[in-house]
């Protein structure tokens, strides 16, 4: 299982149009046989409301165009 590449739009430059380039650490997590695994412990002083937490990661990071993540248990 793999995760789906990103939609890169790449216009001729010749012609005036726009173009998105891809950082060279963009392109190496884009590689086919690339895998990356990150693993996060955090941790608060204070009780903290887990569903919301739970709530804005999956309102915001995880709909942002250059954030993609497979769960994996």
């Amino acid at each position: 299982m793999s995760l789906k590449p990103l939609g890169i739009i790449s216009k001729n430059i010749d012609e005036g149009e726009e173009t998105m380039l891809l950082s060279p650490s963009s392109r190496m997590f884009h590689e086919p046989n690339y895998n990356v695994y990150i693993l996060a412990i955090m941790g608060w002083k204070v009780p903290i409301n887990v569903d919301s937490i739970k709530a804005e990661l999956q309102s915001k990071m995880l709909k942002h165009p250059r954030f993609s993540s497979l769960q994996v248990s």
